[in-house]
């Protein structure tokens, strides 16, 4: 992976994109999945994980990323750790990353929260203002 979090994948590791129906995707965003003689094929002493993260000899390690053709990755991040804003998946970095370039302010964190209308984004800073962005 460069800096940019993108990587060509190695000869004999098959690994797919797909949307939340399980079908593969290209050019867009989707769940990692990966399958390989080399990969493991199950958790040991945890049936439970086992049957979420591998199905039909694919392992689900829970990232997201686009596979921009069939050889090459570009990894999103961690399904825990992205931002559903209207079913579209961003990382909190990179927002986080523009709002510290664009506002006078050294740290941020950004979260969401969503009632029936809208999805809220509050914003706290380090000089402790929370704001609210509003995304309809």
């Amino acid at each position: 992976m460069n800096e940019e979090g993108v990587g060509v994948l190695l000869p004999g590791v098959d690994v797919q994109t797909v949307n939340d129906d399980d079908e593969p995707v290209v050019g867009e965003p989707g769940w990692i999945r990966v399958r390989s003689s080399g990969c493991v094929s199950r958790y040991i002493n945890n049936p439970e994980a086992t049957q979420k993260m591998f199905k039909n000899g694919w392992f689900y390690p829970g990232d997201i990323g686009v596979l921009k053709d069939h050889r090459m990755l570009k990894l999103i991040g961690r399904a825990d750790d992205l931002l559903n804003i209207k079913g579209i998946k961003y990382a909190p970095q990179e927002i986080e990353n523009s709002l510290l370039a664009a506002l006078p302010i050294r740290e941020v964190c950004v979260v969401t929260l969503a009632d029936d209308e809208d999805v809220h984004m509050p914003l706290l800073s380090s000089c402790q203002k929370i704001q609210t962005a509003r995304m309809r």
